[in-house]
């Protein structure tokens, strides 16, 4: 169960600890690491709001056992760069209008078409109108890419927040037949109790942080530890996920992240959202037996941080169900719409334990 009452419980009053300063950690010997990221461009012509472009990339490494590798038993420490084999890759491209919907997809593997795409809406709903094409990707690089087109746009409007910030203008008004007050209780941070929320409903200030946290670079002396990417311009944000998936014992273990983070017009990079995520499962059943989250960083530190103990509600699951029990078990201001993405991308474990059974 989740540990707070989003109605009673005052505001969050810990510090969070900001972003993983080694969000690409040694890879462990006999684990498989997934890694994928996605930019969003937001457009800066007069009467195009919005993104106008979203590409990334993604990648699966499988790490050498312990004895191939000549290092100590899986689990432990081991020196940077350890064996590795590229086991798969994918890239995303769409062109998004300024009504907001794709008009170009570009993609690979090319091997199943992701032109249905065209005409879809990226940002929250955009799942269901992928619902077909998602089912035909499941558990496949690009289908993580393609998934993510729902949540990856997100950061980009605190960016544009943060923009008129940085540079001293006045918040713009809300596209024509949308309203400016937040949706109520969607997420943890929008709780109905919660200061953002009343904040935004008094038409105040809402409560970022005057400087949000700079995003930490994701280099290392690992040259697998994370796939290529360009470098982060003003006008973008970015959304990265890793998942490291292991055997131990007669359980799998998964150490992950996330970050969207966007850039301010004088090019530096500052974390969004983020959050730590590890969990034990049954190496056979793969179900859930343990899971914790710790938020790094998030926009409305007074509140944000209580959707930590959402993950709890996904306890016994199959990791392989996830993607729609995460939808129906972790909903309203108990939760937090990008953890839950975060949890959704665990339904991949079995594609990657049967690359490291291979």
């Amino acid at each position: 169960m989740v540990a707070f009452d989003p109605v009673t419980t005052p505001s969050y009053d810990r510090a969070m600890p900001g972003p993983v300063m080694e969000p690409a950690p040694v890879r462990r010997p006999g684990s498989v690491r997934r890694t994928s990221h996605l930019d969003a461009t937001r457009s800066q012509q007069p009467g195009f709001p919005g993104v106008m472009r979203i590409a990334g990339a993604a990648r699966d490494v499988v790490t050498g056992s312990a004895e191939s590798a000549g290092g100590p038993a899986a689990g432990g420490p081991e020196a940077a760069g350890p064996e590795a084999a590229v086991t798969g890759t994918a890239a995303l491209h769409v062109g998004v209008d300024e009504r907001g919907l794709i008009d170009v997809v570009e993609h690979e593997p090319a091997n199943l078409s992701c032109q249905s795409l065209i005409g879809q809406r990226v940002g929250f709903g955009f799942r269901s109108g992928a619902k077909e094409l998602l089912g035909s990707l499941s558990g496949s690089l690009l289908g993580l890419l393609v998934d993510d087109l729902s949540g990856a746009p997100s950061p980009s409007g605190y960016g544009a927040i943060r923009d008129r910030i940085v540079l001293g203008l006045p918040p713009l008004p809300p596209p024509p037949g949308r309203s400016s007050g937040p949706r109520a209780d969607v997420c943890s941070g929008w709780r109905t109790s919660g200061l953002a929320f009343g904040l935004a409903s008094a038409g105040e200030p809402l409560p970022f942080e005057a400087e949000p946290p700079i995003a930490p670079e994701l280099s290392s002396e690992d040259p697998f530890g994370w796939h290529a990417m360009p470098t982060l311009h003003a006008g973008q944000s970015r959304r990265i996920r890793r998942l490291d998936v292991w055997f131990e014992g007669d359980h799998l273990l998964v150490d992950a992240m996330f970050r969207d983070s966007t850039c301010d017009p004088n090019e530096t990079a500052r974390v969004v959202h983020e959050y730590a995520l590890t969990a034990t499962l049954d190496a056979d059943s793969q179900r859930i037996l343990a899971i914790e989250a710790e938020p790094r960083a998030l926009p409305f530190p007074t509140d944000c941080p209580f959707a930590a103990d959402s993950v709890q509600l996904i306890l016994g699951q199959p990791a392989a169900g996830l993607r729609e029990a995460v939808r129906v078990l972790s909903a309203g201001a108990v939760s937090c719409t990008h953890l839950n993405d975060a949890m959704r991308c665990l339904a991949d474990i079995p594609t990657l334990v049967g690359q490291l059974r291979a």
